[in-house]
C-alpha cells in the first residue's frame, strides 16, 4: 500500500489539525495545504479560541502562530501544557513569519514541539506532521525540518505563486484567484490600521499589525511588501517610531504594485 493510499484509507481515523492564526489569508493557505496532504482542519483566530477548541475536541496537532490578538501563541501553549498535565501531550508547532535567530529555541522553551517559518512549504508541513502526528500505522519521520528563508528582492516570488496554484486539484477552481481576492480585501484595512497606530505612537500595535501583514504578504509571494513589513515589525519591537512614515509610504506603494501584479496573475 502506498503512502498516499494509506492516507486516504486512514483519513477518517485521523484526528484533525487545529490551525491557530488571526490572518484569513494564512488560515486559508494552511487549511488548503492540510487538505491536500490528507488532513482535516479547524481554525482558531487567536489563542483564546484555540484553547476553547481544544477543550471541546481532540486534535492530532496544533499549528500555532506566535503573535495573535487577545492571547499569543506562547501564552496559549503554556496554558495548553498546564491543562494537559502528564497524561497527554498535543503536539504544538510554532508557525511564524519571524525568522530571527533564536526564535525556534524560544518556541521550544515555551512548550512548543517544533517550528515552521512562513511562508510554509507543503513539503516541510508534510514532514513535520509525519513526525508529530502520523496517521495510524505510519512511522514517525526523523530529521530536522528545512525552513527556507523568505525571498527579499522580487516584486512577486514566482515559486510561492506556483506553490499556491498547486493546491488546486484537477477540475477544481483556481485557488490562487480566491487567495488573491482575500489578500486584496484584507490588506487595505490593515494598512489603514497600521497608519493609525503609527500616528498614535502605539509601538505594540505597529509590531502586531506588521507581523500579520508580513505573513500574508509572504504567503502571497509579495516579497517586497514582506521585507518592508519585517522592518516595521523590528521598529515596533524597539519602540522607536520616529522614522516609520517613510517605511509606511514605501509599503503602501509596494502594495499598489503587488495588487496590479497579482490581479494580472489571475485575470
Amino acid at each position: 500500500m502506498t503512502r498516499d493510499t494509506l492516507r486516504e484509507a486512514t483519513l477518517r481515523e485521523r484526528t484533525p489539525v487545529l490551525v491557530a492564526d488571526d490572518n484569513p489569508v494564512n488560515q486559508k493557505v494552511a487549511v488548503r495545504m492540510l487538505e491536500k496532504l490528507g488532513y482535516q482542519a479547524d481554525v482558531a483566530a487567536n489563542g483564546v479560541e484555540a484553547l476553547e477548541a481544544l477543550s471541546r475536541k481532540e486534535y492530532s496537532a496544533v499549528l500555532m502562530d506566535v503573535q495573535m490578538p487577545r492571547m499569543d501563541g506562547y501564552e496559549a501553549t503554556a496554558k495548553i501544557r498546564d491543562r494537559e498535565g502528564a497524561s497527554r501531550r498535543t503536539p504544538v508547532i510554532a508557525m511564524t513569519a519571524n525568522a530571527m535567530n533564536g526564535e525556534r529555541e524560544r518556541a521550544l522553551r515555551a512548550g512548543m514541539d517544533d517550528y515552521l517559518s512562513k511562508p510554509v512549504k507543503a513539503n516541510d508541513l508534510d514532514a513535520i506532521l509525519e513526525r508529530w502526528a502520523p496517521a495510524p500505522g505510519e512511522a514517525n519521520v526523523s530529521g530536522d525540518v528545512r525552513n527556507d528563508a523568505p525571498p527579499d528582492t522580487p516584486l512577486l516570488d514566482r515559486s510561492a505563486l506556483d506553490g499556491l496554484r498547486e493546491l488546486s486539484g484537477p477540475g477544481e477552481p483556481d485557488i490562487l484567484a480566491e487567495l488573491v481576492g482575500l489578500f486584496l480585501e484584507d490588506a487595505p484595512p490593515r494598512l489603514q490600521t497600521l497608519r493609525e497606530a503609527l500616528a498614535e505612537g502605539d509601538a505594540r500595535r505597529v509590531k502586531e499589525i506588521s507581523h500579520a501583514l508580513k505573513g500574508s504578504s509572504s504567503n502571497m509571494g509579495a516579497a517586497r511588501m514582506a521585507e518592508i513589513c519585517a522592518q516595521l515589525e523590528d521598529v515596533g519591537a524597539t519602540g522607536d517610531l520616529n522614522k516609520t512614515s517613510d517605511l509606511l509610504d514605501r509599503l503602501e506603494k509596494e502594495f499598489a504594485k503587488a495588487r496590479s501584479a497579482l490581479e494580472g496573475e489571475v485575470s
